[in-house]
């Protein structure tokens, strides 16, 4: 089954920081920004999603859930894995990227 592109789903942005300290350079408040436009950026992945499905798609940082405790900003948790970003593979880093998320969490993610 196809997964369904209209209505609005919750995104968590994950920022990631290696078992060396290697990270993204954005602050959380800064992904935050260009992600759900939190602090006035007017041009970022909200408003471009739901501009080219024609307003029938958007995405949300209101959880059904309340996560704020987790968070670093609004729609952003910091995860720590014990993976190098750069001598581990794709896999690898997503794995434990998740399993830290869940962890911190406290429950499963979907999918």
């Amino acid at each position: 089954k196809l997964a369904s592109y209209i209505g609005t789903k919750e995104v968590l942005v994950v920022k990631v920081i290696d078992s060396g300290g290697l990270q993204h350079p954005d602050s959380p408040r800064a992904i935050s920004d260009n992600i759900f436009g939190t602090y006035g950026d007017s041009e970022q992945m909200t408003s471009q999603f739901a501009a080219c499905s024609f307003g029938q798609f958007q995405i949300t940082n209101d959880y059904s859930r309340n996560i704020d405790d987790k968070l670093s900003d609004v729609g952003v948790m910091t995860v720590t894995i014990n993976r190098s970003l750069t001598n581990s593979g794709r896999g690898a880093v997503y794995s434990a990227a998740r399993t830290a998320t869940e962890t911190k969490l406290g429950y499963a993610l979907p999918g």
